[in-house]
């Protein structure tokens, strides 16, 4: 194995424990941000498509803890008991 793929194999596990073990919304957001980074599987004329499409995903994730956070007045996943199953 490459180092390259050594380190992606790094970030993947390290935003996948960063959206399973955290409470806070925006950190959550931000493991699944470093996650989607890391496997893009798209060629490199689709780059700049890519990281467009990245970046409106997080901005979307990130109006809705807005919004949640309008609503409870914090960002704990387990105040939101509503939205469970």
């Amino acid at each position: 194995m490459t180092l390259i793929t050594i380190l992606g194999l790094i970030l993947i596990l390290i935003g996948i424990w960063g959206m399973l073990t955290q409470r806070n919304i925006i950190k959550i957001i931000i493991g699944f941000s470093i996650v989607d980074k890391v496997v893009d599987p798209i060629p490199s004329a689709l780059v700049l498509t890519a990281i467009v499409i990245g970046l409106a995903v997080t901005a979307l994730m990130l109006s809705y803890a807005i919004k949640l956070y309008e609503k409870k007045g914090t960002l704990d996943i387990n105040e939101f008991k509503e939205l469970k199953w």
